[in-house]
């Protein structure tokens, strides 16, 4: 399975979600892997795409260890991509559901590192609006990356691509004053 995006060729599928795939790739120019993020074809929608376009500018804004870091953005054909740094690990959801218990120490580490990456990014104007186990990945030298920045709002911006009586996110992981119809923050994210 090879396919085309601009100077980036997907290898192999790694992930489908709700709004799309996430391929291995290949970045040719710079001779790397990279992961390559799409909207699945049949979830054509301005919205989506707006908040997919709100994904790679929201994330590309974010310099921190403790966040992915997006490489690229663009189109091909009518396919829009997300190009960013391919990440080995596996996701936090999958450790909890192992039956291997962490110690102590890893567990706070893992939650120290996700408030690092979560403050940079308040700090920044960046909101998440979707943390949970399954958007947090644990690298194979126990670097922790926040990644999917698909529901992110900036700070700066007036809410647009969802209503304000729309409840986002994860239901087992929203925050009770966002179920409430509390408008997100900081805090929320916690």
């Amino acid at each position: 399975m090879e396919k085309s995006f601009g100077k980036y060729v997907a290898t192999k599928e790694l992930g489908k979600g709700a709004m799309g795939i996430i391929y291995l790739g290949y970045d040719k120019t710079l001779d790397r892997p990279v992961a390559i993020k799409t909207i699945a074809s049949s979830m054509k929608d301005k919205n989506l795409e707006a908040r997919f376009i709100r994904e790679a500018q929201s994330t590309a804004k974010l310099r921190h260890n403790n966040i992915v870091t997006i490489y690229d953005f663009g189109m091909e054909g009518d396919q829009l991509f997300i190009v960013m740094e391919y990440l080995e690990g596996g996701n936090l959801q999958d450790r909890i559901n192992t039956s291997t218990l962490m110690d102590i120490k890893e567990k706070l580490d893992i939650v120290r590192q996700i408030c690092l990456g979560l403050d940079y990014a308040h700090r920044n104007g960046v909101l998440h609006r979707d943390i949970k186990p399954a958007n947090i990945l644990v690298l194979d030298d126990g670097t922790v990356k926040i990644v999917d920045f698909g529901l992110a709002m900036i700070h700066t911006e007036t809410p647009t691509l969802t209503q304000s009586s729309a409840i986002m996110g994860t239901p087992h992981y929203i925050a009770p004053e966002r179920i409430y119809g509390e408008k997100a923050c900081a805090q929320s994210d916690q």
